[in-house]
């Protein structure tokens, strides 16, 4: 009896066992994840992206709604190992950044590294074809059109001035009032133009001596004997080129700025619009003044004139073209007094105007054509005769040598970024952007470059994968593309709204702004699961907590206030609170720029259009500071919480102490507000080059704090840290 009862607990206890067994066996089954396809490396080829055939329909925003997703290989995927072609070397790997930035050493943040050259603004060829002229964001470049040599570099550019025959190059520089002539296509300094100009006994408040000094306009006559400059100070320097020995000053002594120079097609007189006051003082009233040529005597000036074009002399000088409220107003040179007037049918306020070689017909903005004596536009037939000797119809022509966007690209000369993110468990980096129907993105620290093409006009709306592996972004045809960054597969979904906003939950969801609602969806089936509700307007910005543990939307200004909501995703996904940020003064679409919310999760900063940032403590959603800083467009907060970087439309990056909401970096003295910068722009021309800024777009700490990296329109990606 004990060995059969002693068998029977024998089976009883082998059988609970394999049971047990089976269903732990069966569990791990379910919990082994699928193996991802190996991701093949796609020719190094630009192309067209294939046609994507659009699904007809669109989910509901209702639980456990799915859309089928379209599925298509790309194979316009194209990468390149970029060179570095500055004094500054690239560096292999993300590079150490230096000591942790602290309240007490922020006024020692400086730039440790940077990748690129800078946005491209212009490029041409020149010199037969032989070199490339290329102005990016922050130098002008010769380059060898064959192999991309640098011929020379200059720095701190105001403008530059190519001559007719291309063998000639004038360069002026900013706060500097000398201008440089350099020979082509061997780049040789042959001559420095001295142009001297003391500061005023008296000035304004916004007076600035670098604008006052700089080159505001720079133009050689028809016949190219003569160099004119027009400064910041109003007075025009005039050299001949044969010896480049300056001949005259010319100076109105009515105005403070220049602001164009137009030689008449004779040769007779040298018309500069001006605008300003005597002393600086700003008065509004643009001026044509007017000078004899002949003996560099001032001829007269003119009131108000409205616009005026690149080519408003008659061809004798008997007559002026200025364009003012659609309509086009002919002058008498003789007397200066307005002769006749006739609508211009254009759309353009100020139409750009010219006279016809024979001086018998008005051609307005480059496509129509009127006759002189009464205004009248001619027939098509006529018209398109007339505007066709003169050059203005047909298909335009390529350059005999192009340079491809593309070659500078890979040498350094990246397009904007709109976002960046740290990848590879925070050892790399990758930062994107979009134009058109291209995407593209730099990975480090590779230094890597890549683009694909999208068969679809992108908005500026992405978001990177938590995995670095993927960009999600939002297509004009109201479709998610879900680009695969290493074979280039791109996966489209139906559902995405013009001015939507996206962002990534850690796990891989997708938050989709869609209008007052957010969808959270599935990748890649594009399954709505869940939706946030209670928006009073239109979502503008979302940001996710690193652990994914908060989620907060920003809404467009309603009446007199835009709302932010500070949403818990664990255990379940539910709004926390809401609250009302002031917007008194909205414009347009304005609404909440930018979020972000501090590592513990203690405080939250949003940026308001009017420039300003207002800090909440949480919870309780009380405001604790409000900075000005200017229009903000990126936020990020140190890993400890005790300084808060931003980054605008200037260009500049400012760091705030999170205590007291007090700016610590730059400091106060180096700081310009943006209403300075407007007042010297107005009353100085101090324009161009000299206040060109390129927005910063994102903002993103090291974990530990010892750098900060941004990125944004000028192409540029930079580290900053303190060494």
């Amino acid at each position: 009896m004990l060995l059969q009862r002693t068998g029977r607990e024998f089976n009883w206890l082998r059988t609970t066992t394999m049971l047990i067994l089976l269903l732990f066996l069966a569990g791990c089954q379910s919990d082994i994840p699928a193996l991802p396809a190996t991701a093949t490396q796609t020719a190094l080829q630009a192309s067209s992206a294939p046609p994507i055939k659009t699904p007809s329909h669109t989910p509901s925003r209702t639980a456990l709604a799915t859309a089928t997703p379209t599925s298509t290989l790309t194979p316009a995927l194209t990468h390149t190992q970029t060179p570095y072609p500055t004094a500054t070397p690239i560096p292999l790997s993300l590079p150490p950044a230096g000591q942790a930035l602290t309240v007490a050493n922020a006024t020692q943040l400086q730039e440790l590294a940077r990748w690129g050259v800078g946005q491209i603004t212009l490029r041409k060829i020149i010199a037969g074809g032989e070199l490339a002229l290329v102005e990016s964001a922050y130098d002008v470049r010769l380059l060898r059109v064959d192999n991309l040599e640098v011929v020379q570099v200059f720095e701190n550019v105001a403008h530059t001035l190519l001559a007719a025959d291309e063998q000639t190059l004038v360069v002026s520089y900013r706060g500097e009032s000398h201008l440089e002539i350099w020979s082509l296509p061997g780049g040789k300094l042959l001559q420095s133009l001295q142009f001297a100009i003391e500061a005023p006994r008296y000035t304004s408040e916004y007076f600035s001596l670098a604008a006052y000094r700089s080159v505001r306009v720079l133009r050689f006559s028809r016949d190219g004997k003569l160099l004119v400059a027009g400064f910041g100070n109003a007075q025009i320097g005039v050299w001949r080129t044969d010896t480049w020995e300056q001949v005259a000053v010319l100076a109105s002594n009515i105005s403070n700025v220049t602001r164009k120079l137009i030689f008449s097609r004779d040769g007779q007189y040298l018309a500069s619009l001006e605008s300003g006051g005597a002393m600086g003082e700003y008065t509004g009233i643009p001026r044509l003044v007017f000078w004899n040529l002949a003996d560099y005597s001032l001829r007269g000036y003119l009131a108000n004139p409205g616009s005026v074009g690149e080519d408003p002399f008659s061809s004798d000088s008997t007559y002026l073209l200025t364009g003012h409220d659609y309509k086009v107003l002919i002058y008498k040179m003789s007397n200066f007094r307005l002769l006749r007037s006739f609508a211009s049918g254009s759309d353009n306020r100020s139409a750009e105007l010219s006279f016809s070689p024979d001086d018998a017909y008005v051609i307005v903005d480059h496509a129509q054509v009127r006759r002189f004596s009464d205004g009248k536009r001619l027939n098509v037939g006529p018209e398109t005769t007339v505007l066709a000797e003169l050059g203005l119809t047909g298909e335009p022509q390529d350059a005999a040598t192009p340079l491809e966007l593309h070659r500078l690209e890979q040498a350094g000369y990246y397009p904007a970024f709109q976002g960046m993110s740290l990848v590879e468990g925070s050892t790399g980096l990758l930062a994107w952007g979009v134009q058109g129907e291209r995407l593209y993105w730099l990975r480090l620290p590779q230094a890597e470059f890549s683009q694909v093409e999208l068969g679809s006009r992108a908005m500026n709306a992405a978001a990177l994968a938590p995995d670095g592996s993927s960009l999600v972004l939002c297509l004009e045809s109201k479709e998610l593309a879900l680009v695969d960054l290493m074979s280039a597969a791109i996966q489209r979904i139906p559902g995405c709204r013009p001015g939507g906003r996206l962002a990534f939950l850690p796990g891989g969801r997708l938050l989709r702004s869609n209008g007052m609602l957010v969808d959270l969806v599935e990748l890649p089936d594009g399954t709505v699961t869940n939706t946030l509700r209670g928006h009073t307007a239109k979502v503008t910005s979302l940001f996710v907590s690193p652990d994914g543990g908060s989620i907060l939307s920003g809404t467009q200004t309603e009446a007199d206030h835009a709302q932010v909501s500070l949403w818990s995703t664990q255990p379940l996904l539910a709004r926390v609170s809401s609250f009302a940020i002031p917007d008194l003064f909205p414009s347009g679409n304005s609404g909440i720029e930018a979020l972000a919310l501090s590592a513990d999760g203690s405080q939250l900063a949003t940026a308001r259009p009017s420039g300003d940032v207002d800090a909440y403590h949480l919870p309780g959603e009380y405001q604790l500071w409000t900075a000005r800083v200017g229009n903000v467009l990126a936020m990020a907060y140190a890993p400890g919480g005790d300084i808060l970087a931003v980054g605008g439309d200037m260009g500049a990056i400012s760091l705030v102490e999170t205590a007291r909401g007090e700016q610590i970096y730059p400091g106060s003295e180096t700081t310009v507000d943006a209403t300075e910068a407007f007042v010297m722009l107005e009353m100085f021309g101090y324009s161009d080059r000299t206040l060109q800024h390129y927005a910063i777009r994102a903002l993103v700490f090291l974990p530990d704090g010892t750098g900060l990296y941004s990125v944004g329109d000028d192409g540029m990606l930079r580290l900053w840290g303190v060494p």
